[in-house]
Order: structure tokens, then sequence, then C-alpha cells
């Protein structure tokens, strides 16, 4: 399972050798290392490889139309697990992987964990309202991965997304309305 990403989309605009490092030629390695083995590689993708041009939703039949290094590089990685037997998962916008802990004054790494802090911190939310998401509860994610081990699902790529769909701004006051709290979105 690699759990391993880049995930700055902005930071990989600066950092591109550091993106197709982990994104791309990480994921080369371990396809070749499972294949030495016989193993089975699980890689996580995104939704990013698309243009997101679209108003419907992506299917696994729609080619990708990458728009950034972070993008390519993520498209590249999937590329490159074919080289084993595999599971490739697109997922987005994950939370939900992080408990708080008071004692860690750490931000949590998800863009929906870090606007639920916002509301419950009665700080400003920064939202778009021009991109729809679907976000997914890793606890999902991780269901759905288990699942396609579990029944020996036939290899290849798998969209891996919650069934829900809405902009960032729809997405906050969703959070805030779960939070019983109001939202001061901009």
């Amino acid at each position: 399972l690699n759990g391993a990403a880049y995930n700055d989309v902005d930071g990989a605009e600066d950092h591109p050798t550091v993106a197709l490092s982990v994104n791309a030629f990480g994921v080369r390695a371990l396809a070749g290392a499972a294949r030495s083995v016989g193993a089975t590689l699980v890689h996580f993708s995104t939704d990013f490889v698309f243009d997101g041009t679209t108003d419907e939703p992506y299917t696994e039949e729609i080619p990708p139309n990458p728009q950034s290094v972070y993008a390519t590089s993520k498209l590249l990685g999937e590329w490159f697990a074919g080289e084993a037997d595999h599971y490739v998962l697109r997922v987005e916008s994950l939370f939900g992987g992080s408990a708080s802990n008071h004692d860690d004054v750490r931000p949590r790494g998800s863009s929906v964990d870090r606007m639920a802090d916002a509301i419950l911190s009665d700080r400003e939310v920064r939202a778009f309202d021009d991109r729809t998401v679907s976000p997914s509860f890793v606890e999902d994610v991780a269901d759905a991965t288990l699942a396609l081990l579990q029944t020996r699902a036939p290899f290849g790529l798998y969209h891996c997304v919650g069934s829900g769909m809405g902009t960032w701004v729809d997405v906050v006051q969703e959070l805030a309305r779960h939070l019983n709290r109001s939202a001061q979105i901009i």
C-alpha cells in the first residue's frame, strides 16, 4: 500500500523534481519491487489528473488531461504502477485521517479538516465556489481498498470518492451545519 505522496499542489510548480521523484519515480520503484516478489501494489492517485472542465462526474474511461506539475506527476505514477499487479485508486479531497490532539498545535492536514478547525475556532474559511468536489472519508477509502483486495477484484484503475458533491462553499456550509456553528466564508 503506497500512502506516500507529494501533495502540495501549488508547491509542485516550484519543486517539480521533488513532486516527480515522489509521485512518479517512487511509484515506479515500488512497482518494480512488487513485481520482483509477486506482490500487489495499491497506489492512491487523484482527481487532479483531469482538467476540471466538465460538470459531470469523471469515470475511469475518461482520458486524463493534467493541467499542472502535480497532476502530471500523479498521472505518471498511475502509469508506473501498471508495471506490476496493481490497484490505482483515484481519491479526492480526503478527510478524517487525523484525530485532534489538544496537545498538538499543528493543523490537521486535509482541506476539510482545516475548514472544520477554522469553523470551530470562529476563524474565516476560504472556499472556492467554482470547483465541484466529492470529499472522501479516509475510513471509507480504507474499506474500499480492503474490499478490492479481499474480493480479488480485477487489477486496474478505480475511482474511490464520496457519493455526494458540491462546491467548497457547499462543503463549508455543510460542515458548519454538522458542527452546529456558523461559518465566516470568504
